[in-house]
């Protein structure tokens, strides 16, 4: 082999480590993974119910796009399709998530005796009641929360003090808290890309403990 030829090989070779590098930086990659214990999920409307979920609600069949609910479901089952979800829908009668419906769902979460919820939802307004139910009950259920995509001065319910809040911003993280170096992520080996931090905080609550 001649030199011209070894040192294009190299020099392709280091492109492609830097490349990897760099999108390693901006990436969370996930392989497929085997789940036992049941997961819970607070979010709002869904377009489609997974073989695999518990579901309080009823299908939108009016809605003709995926919803974030729907992405959040697709997400877990390219992370395990084996793992039993909980699905509450926290959607009033206009659609709007409330403080009280996510009450209500963390309440049904207790009751089936789900031990990890996960809630992709971020919101300026502080509850009292929630932050201390959340702390009442933090040895039977474990809440994950996503950050805002967008840096904020109060987001809830990540911010609470027993919630594992997950996020890629440069904003004041708890200690508990799970900060990463970016918001997309990546499932191998079939490639399906998820955008946003709410994806970040469903990774955390599927690879904890």
């Amino acid at each position: 082999m001649k030199r011209k030829e070894i040192k294009r090989i190299i020099f392709a070779v280091l492109i492609c480590f830097f490349v990897l590098l760099d999108f390693s930086k901006l990436h969370i990659v996930v392989g497929k993974k085997t789940m036992n214990e049941p997961i819970g999920v607070i979010d709002g409307h869904r377009s489609y119910i997974y073989a695999n979920e518990v579901y309080n609600g009823a299908v939108s069949s009016d809605l003709k796009e995926k919803t974030h609910g729907d992405r959040v479901l697709e997400c877990i089952n390219m992370y395990s399709k084996e793992v039993q979800v909980y699905y509450y829908d926290a959607s009033g009668e206009d659609s709007a998530i409330s403080t009280e419906e996510i009450m209500e769902g963390l309440e049904w979460m207790l009751e089936n005796n789900i031990r990890k919820v996960n809630i992709s939802l971020s919101s300026k307004g502080y509850s009292k009641e929630m932050e201390e139910w959340i702390s009442l009950h933090r040895n039977q259920i474990q809440v994950y929360a996503s950050y805002n995509n967008l840096k904020n001065s109060f987001d809830y319910p990540a911010m609470y003090s027993h919630v594992i809040g997950s996020g890629a911003e440069n904003i004041e993280y708890k200690e508990c808290d799970k900060k990463y170096r970016g918001n997309v992520v990546v499932f191998l080996p079939k490639i399906k890309v998820y955008s946003g931090n709410s994806f970040l905080s469903l990774i955390t609550m599927l690879e904890s403990e």
